[in-house]
């Protein structure tokens, strides 16, 4: 994408008439002009932007930029170099692009920013090269709480931090989770979602996220919960109390995963876990009418002890 550039107001004339179509513009003069596209002149009242040609004497425009009129122009007509609203919200939009990492444009220009949709890093041009500064991730912005519904809310509270959800739970010796929940969109689709959780060194604090089946209430998902201060994670189906009530698959892990991802083809509902959204280790998959159709997806925690509570951060929550 050809990146916006600016002078200081240079004129010159056109040296031929131009119609109110013709796309070729001949000038006396191109000093002062910037030497690459793109650019913005005004010709009497009409607006073009340069889009090649720039350095030489022959310019290649789109008319009537930024509402205004493609209207004829004589022979000797000024040209200006100008800066307008359109410039400086296309100088805003190259300042700070996004794409993915491969696509990181040549380091030219100091002080742009580069936002990988694929990668870790924030990027900023020296007009040199690239300086990396991460690791950071693409997040998408859980729906607001207005946009969930309460299944066995009982003293759980939820608060909007920021663009974030805050679930908390009072200490409660009950085996059960608090649920938000939302309708499923339609087959397929995949969840992908960043959460933090306060540090389980206690037993059987939990988090659970995945679906519910409105009908009889029952759920299945993904759970993770500490025994014995050590970290497990579960691909789990229970009852509507809800509690989890038998696992398909377990496994002790070193740390707490804040990447999950839980996905329905159309055939199978499919669980995995990761580090950074992007990649992904497969915990589970099952037929998609194993135990319920999910109609609800969800994400709740419980605090299973009577002594301490427990907390989730929802940062991001990503339906595609």
């Amino acid at each position: 994408m050809a990146v916006e550039q600016f002078s200081n107001a240079p004129q010159t004339t056109i040296t031929e008439d131009l119609t109110d179509v013709e796309t070729d513009v001949d000038v006396a003069s191109f000093a002062g002009f910037p030497g690459a596209a793109q650019y913005r002149i005004l010709i009497e009242s009409e607006l073009m932007l340069v889009t090649a040609g720039a350095g030489t004497g022959t310019w290649t425009v789109t008319r009537g930029v930024e509402g205004t009129a493609n209207v004829a122009h004589g022979s000797g007509a000024t040209v200006t170099h100008v800066l307008t609203a359109g410039a400086i919200a296309q100088k805003r939009a190259d300042d700070v692009a996004t794409g993915v990492y491969s696509a990181i444009p040549a380091a030219a220009i100091a002080g742009r920013v580069y936002l990988p949709s694929d990668s870790y890093h924030v990027s900023r041009d020296t007009g040199a090269a690239w300086a990396h500064w991460g690791p950071v991730f693409p997040m998408t912005p859980p729906p607001v709480v207005g946009d969930w519904a309460w299944v066995n809310q009982g003293t759980a509270t939820i608060t909007q931090s920021g663009s974030g959800l805050w679930m908390y739970a009072p200490a409660e010796a009950t085996d059960h989770f608090h649920l938000l929940v939302r309708a499923a969109p339609a087959t397929p689709y995949s969840v992908i979602l960043h959460v933090n959780v306060i540090p389980m060194h206690y037993n059987y604090p939990q988090a659970f996220y995945g679906w519910r089946q409105s009908a009889d209430g029952k759920i299945a998902g993904f759970v993770e919960y500490s025994q014995t201060s050590i970290p497990v994670i579960t691909s789990s189906k229970g009852d509507a109390t809800p509690k989890i009530t038998a696992n398909y698959s377990a496994a002790n892990c070193l740390l707490y995963i804040e990447w999950i991802k839980f996905e329905d083809t159309g055939v199978n509902r499919i669980i995995s876990y990761g580090l950074d959204g992007i990649n992904w280790i497969q915990l589970h998959s099952v037929a998609r009418a194993d135990y319920i159709v999910g109609d609800q997806i969800c994400w709740g925690i419980g605090a299973r002890n009577a002594t301490y509570p427990f907390g989730a951060l929802l940062l991001s929550w990503k339906v595609s």
